[in-house]
């Protein structure tokens, strides 16, 4: 029987950590309590180098650049200019997108499934 590995919660860490593995060729199961997994929809700001890891794929969950960020208190303003844009994703489109990654490298995504317990093996 072929040796799988399971990561429980369809966050976007479980997601990644599913993507890698996958990517890396290791059978892998991911586990979700969820039985309509949608991800509650928020921003996200995120460094550029998220863009280097997934490329063009983030486009759909990219919803814009940031090159400054701008404090303000008592009427004094100091802005802080980014060395790369800083970008502001669309969590819920970054967790389907990943999840989609995941299972085109193979690995199986199941829903509605409870972790009540964890066993040492032997």
């Amino acid at each position: 029987m072929e040796e799988r590995w399971a990561v429980v919660g369809a966050s976007t860490s479980g997601l990644f950590a599913a993507l890698n593995l996958a990517q890396a060729g290791i059978p892998v199961d991911l586990y979700e309590a969820e039985v309509d997994w949608q991800p509650t929809p928020r921003t996200l700001i995120v460094t550029a180098e998220i863009e280097r890891v997934f490329g063009e794929n983030l486009n759909d969950a990219l919803l814009n650049r940031i090159s400054r960020f701008e404090l303000v208190s008592k009427g004094a303003v100091a802005t802080i200019m980014l060395r790369e844009p800083d970008l502001v994703i669309d969590r819920a489109r970054f967790m389907h997108l990943l999840a989609r990654l995941a299972q085109e490298k193979g690995a199986r995504l199941h829903f509605g499934y409870h972790l009540e317990a964890v066993e040492p093996e032997g």
